[in-house]
């Protein structure tokens, strides 16, 4: 028979109760939280405001509008899963590499469009190039 004070007399009276989670998690939850969000606002928006910019080109300036919608979306979406496994997880080092992981995936989601842009414009760029030599090179012959 188990003592009045023991663990287990306690669960039995009182319940089972699961654990707290320890307050690295919730910190990690916290930070992993604010790196997402000032990601998408400090990030995120001007680099999809210079590639809409940039867009505006037309048919001048052919932008990977596809591919900048599915990486953003599916970093996007792997950020919110590793919040979530935060959430799910009571080990602090774990919550930590979740927060960490979803940092660093949604500022590469968000720096993608502006790299796509300026890939682009590099491109168009390179082409123009040896035109514009040209160009100046029979303006300085006469």
């Amino acid at each position: 028979m188990p003592r009045p004070w023991s663990r287990e007399r306690r669960r039995h009276r009182l319940g089972y109760r699961r654990r707290r989670r320890p307050n690295g998690v919730w910190w990690a939850l916290v930070t992993g939280v604010a790196a997402v969000v000032a990601s998408a606002l400090l990030i995120l928006t001007p680099s999809v405001t210079i590639a809409a910019a940039a867009g505006g080109a037309g048919p001048f300036l052919p932008l990977p509008v596809g591919a900048i919608t599915v990486v953003v979306v599916l970093g996007y979406g792997f950020a919110v899963v590793m919040i979530a496994l935060i959430l799910r997880g009571r080990r602090t080092a774990s919550a930590w590499s979740c927060a960490v992981a979803a940092a660093l995936v949604a500022v590469g989601a968000s720096a993608y469009p502006l790299v796509a842009t300026v890939t682009a414009i590099g491109q168009e760029v390179g082409g123009f190039l040896p035109v514009l030599k040209d160009l100046l090179a029979r303006v300085s012959r006469s």
